[in-house]
């Protein structure tokens, strides 16, 4: 679609010069036509058409347009620039803008055209598993009708996403990698020296980043889905979630209080945000926004919940909501009040499972404003998505529940054991349990095909979280006596 900066334009008309006749002459006044423009015949309606100035305009067309990439498309699309023109057209810039522009890449440039030439170059995107996205490739040049050309590019979403694998930290010293096509453990991966898997996974098409701690700090072990390699990234204390997008990783604290921004390719610490109380309990990142669960003081109540909504870039909040309500849940003879965990940005609308009030609240991702509250029952602590319906692992009740994206809860599906996060794949959903197994569903009917799997491991019962390519993730510790 092209959205041209419009121009005002004052379109003039060459009239004939007309001589009176002399004052007092008897002679009949005749018209006088200059010497240097053509007489302007009448039309037989009585309007006059005027002689066609020659265009030497040039006039710029892009194609195609709109652009638009299969979900999984790798190879490049060809976009052309031609000047349908009558003078030669200078092309200064060709731009990708919007949110998404990093996911395109592009080979054009400035360029001169002749009127009826034409030059090409590729555009490319950069697929992703689980979303659609959208930009703008904006094409500036001296066409005085549009100096500015703008057409829609858009990567579409796929009908089914997830990981090629899960990946499992086990509460020990390894990574499970589990493909999800087979149901078959692929590896166990062996952390480096005294660091211990915990409590948080995101993926992408080159790492798999694992919340872990050790003796001197916690941090994110980084581990090349190609060669298995491990690296790592010590830098802060009790990481409790995680969340990336295409060159960055949000790790967040429960121990320091403290959100962590590392660049994705040297695993470093590009900048860091001290909450003045709380702890983090989940993250979740989209366009330019940074999406926070916190557990902290309360005002009504000893402790609340509150989400903030964060510049992904400066870490400036930018809004806020607080849960308050109801106390119902106890941690010895401290009385809780809306305990939010999970957090999901999806479209226009961000996600909250707020655990101990059965609900997962529909908030608008603009305004934070309330749009519905679905009720989920059975205390909601986890959220994933495909490309057509929301997923919730419940922490009481054992269950996880199929949800529209208007809200409405397509299906409630009970389980043997209760549940710590949820991940969904091409065909199946996945949900880690409390006891530290895997049980896995048909994604279609929400029917359980496996109810509990370890997969020939042990695994540590206080933390155990399962990630997907989305990077959505849920912590939670459970206390013991």
């Amino acid at each position: 679609m092209l959205f041209p900066l419009l121009l005002a334009c004052l379109e003039t008309g060459l009239n004939p010069a007309t001589d009176e006749p002399a004052p007092g002459s008897t002679a009949e006044s005749t018209d006088s036509v200059p010497t240097d423009t053509a007489p302007i015949p009448e039309d037989t309606a009585g309007t006059t058409t005027g002689t066609t100035v020659p265009d030497t305009a040039p006039d710029l067309v892009v194609s195609p347009d709109p652009i638009t990439f299969a979900a999984d498309q790798t190879d490049p699309i060809p976009v052309t620039l031609s000047n349908i023109g009558n003078g030669p057209l200078e092309v200064f810039d060709v731009l990708l803008q919007g949110a998404d522009a990093a996911r395109f890449a592009h080979t054009g440039g400035a360029v001169l055209l002749d009127p009826g030439a034409s030059a090409a170059f590729d555009l490319f995107f950069d697929p992703d598993a689980c979303q659609g996205f959208g930009a703008d490739l904006v094409v500036y040049s001296d066409d005085p009708d549009e100096i500015q050309v703008v057409v829609d590019v858009v990567a579409e979403e796929p009908t089914s996403c997830g990981p090629e694998d899960l990946w499992c930290p086990t509460g020990l010293d390894t990574v499970l990698r589990v493909d999800q096509a087979t149901n078959t453990l692929l590896s166990t991966i062996s952390l480096p020296a005294g660091v211990t898997a915990s409590s948080g996974v995101a993926v992408d098409d080159v790492s798999a980043w694992i919340a872990g701690s050790s003796s001197d700090a916690s941090g994110l072990a980084q581990i090349d889905k190609l060669t298995e390699a491990v690296t790592w990234h010590g830098f802060g204390g009790g990481i409790t979630a995680v969340t990336l997008d295409e060159t960055h990783v949000w790790a967040g604290s429960g121990e320091d209080r403290t959100l962590y921004r590392l660049d994705k390719l040297t695993g470093s610490v590009e900048d860091q945000l001290a909450l003045p109380e709380g702890t983090i309990q989940g993250l979740d990142v989209a366009g330019d926004h940074l999406w926070v669960t916190i557990f902290q003081s309360g005002t009504e109540y000893p402790y609340e919940g509150r989400l903030a909504k964060l510049d992904k870039t400066t870490l400036a909040e930018l809004g806020s909501v607080t849960f308050e309500g109801y106390p119902d849940v106890y941690i010895g003879s401290t009385t809780l009040a809306h305990y939010p965990t999970g957090v999901l940005a999806w479209g226009d609308h961000v996600w909250v499972a707020v655990s101990n009030e059965d609900l997962v609240w529909q908030l608008d991702a603009d305004t934070l404003a309330l749009v519905t509250l679905v009720d989920a029952t059975s205390r909601p602590v986890a959220l994933t998505r495909d490309a057509s319906h929301l997923y919730t692992g419940h922490k009481h009740g054992a269950a996880t529940a199929k949800i529209e994206p208007d809200g409405t809860v397509v299906s409630a599906t009970p389980v043997s054991e209760y549940l710590n996060n949820v991940s969904v794949g091409v065909d199946h959903l996945w949900l880690v349990q409390q006891q530290g197994g895997l049980a896995r569903l048909d994604k279609g009917s929400m029917a359980v095909l496996e109810s509990y799997q370890t997969y020939g491991e042990t695994w540590h019962h206080d933390v155990h979280v399962l990630g997907d390519m989305t990077g959505h993730v849920y912590w939670e510790r459970y206390l013991r006596e």
